[in-house]
């Protein structure tokens, strides 16, 4: 059995997933074993599960729907295409690492409206060869934002486009809108909008983060990824 994987739904057109249930997690035990959350403890080589995820989908709707407390990632697509996330519920505690509430990744025509996300990590996040996206009417805090990225990871060539965020609310986070990139990577994120977004006791409101490093030593000093088309409006 992959360890990544808990719900996982593969291959499926035009499955809704709605109602006013709950699905917990239970990441409890996960987050323990976590060096994120405890610096003296090695970094366990198995990677917690996926609460809900998608892959190579079309047409989903999941709306309605509270998941809580998941051991990583709440609800993520995977090469999705025509993707609807609203009215749901995205809650874990503001020191789980990794629980981010929602996550693409190569997907493609995707709208995150009218969410409450609540966890200890980002609220959405958007990494390679997403496009026509939009994100909308998201209420966001604790966490750490809305991401773009993190991109280019191990000189991959990865590509975002045609984003559009707006009219949301974001409290307590360490982050308001942020785009990361790793040293060596390659491709653009371009054609992005961000307005209409409101921060409360946001540490870093914008960030543009081109020599983004997850490991404790340096990393090595390389050509940055490109950034294009990048607007902000109040």
């Amino acid at each position: 059995r992959d360890p990544m994987k808990w719900l996982y739904i593969y291959g499926v057109d035009g499955l809704s997933v709605s109602g006013g249930g709950t699905i917990d997690g239970v990441g409890q035990e996960w987050w323990a074993r976590s060096c994120k959350r405890k610096k003296t403890q090695p970094c366990n080589t198995r990677p917690p599960p996926r609460a809900l995820h998608f892959e190579e989908c079309r047409g989903v709707s999941v709306q309605g729907v509270t998941l809580q407390n998941g051991p990583q990632f709440h609800l993520s697509f995977t090469r999705c295409v025509d993707v609807k996330a609203s009215f749901l519920r995205l809650v874990a505690p503001a020191d789980s690492p990794n629980t981010d509430g929602i996550h693409l990744n190569d997907s493609s025509r995707v709208q995150i409206t009218d969410n409450l996300i609540s966890t200890g990590d980002d609220c959405v996040s958007m990494v390679g060869n997403c496009s026509d996206v939009r994100v909308r009417d998201i209420s966001c805090g604790p966490g750490h934002g809305i991401s773009i990225g993190s991109l280019g990871k191990n000189r991959t060539t990865d590509r975002v486009e045609n984003v559009r965020v707006d009219t949301c609310l974001l409290t307590n986070t360490t982050n308001g809108v942020r785009i990361k990139s790793w040293q060596g990577g390659m491709g653009s994120a371009r054609d992005l909008r961000f307005e209409s977004i409101v921060m409360k006791n946001v540490s870093n409101p914008i960030i543009i983060d081109q020599y983004y490093c997850d490991q404790p030593t340096p990393c090595a000093n390389q050509v940055g990824f490109a950034v294009s088309s990048l607007n902000r409006t109040e």
